[in-house]
């Protein structure tokens, strides 16, 4: 029983990590600067939204309901982010980005070991895994061509 008490509460956490990073992203685009990094960071949303879709299937199959994170602390992160990088530009977006996606990395590489006996979530893992790596990369990439103008 553990075992799966455990699982679940690793999928719980996986799907507030994505919903959070789902809210952060769209908050970005109404202060985006130009269409390139409007584009991106919509995109990020629809992988990230699916992400936080499948943690919330995951959990609906075992009998728990996924958690209601529309309420005033989560919407209140993701407004406060918002505003603060509205304020400071694309840069910072892209550097706090850079931290929530590092962040992500290292929670996946720790489940990604331990779902090695859920082949279906283990190999689903990986893909986000690579997709959070994939957003990392476009946004230091990002900062450095920015930087160099």
């Amino acid at each position: 029983m553990g075992k799966q008490k455990n699982l679940i509460s690793k999928l719980l956490a996986f799907y507030r990590l994505e919903e959070f990073q789902v809210a952060y992203y769209q908050a970005q685009l109404s202060s985006s600067e130009g269409e390139y990094f409007r584009r991106a960071f919509s995109r990020m949303v629809d992988i990230e939204n699916s992400h936080a879709q499948y943690f919330s299937r995951k959990l609906n199959q075992m009998g728990i309901p996924t958690p209601k994170i529309t309420g005033s602390l989560f919407t209140l992160a993701g407004s406060i982010l918002g505003e603060s990088v509205e304020l400071t530009g694309s840069l910072n977006a892209c550097k706090l980005g850079v931290a929530l996606e590092k962040h992500a990395l290292k929670e996946y590489r720790k489940f990604i070991i331990e779902a090695v006996d859920y082949p279906e979530l283990y190999n689903t893992l990986w893909q986000f895994y690579l997709d959070e790596e994939f957003h990392t990369l476009w946004m230091e990439d990002y900062l450095q061509k920015t930087n160099k103008k």
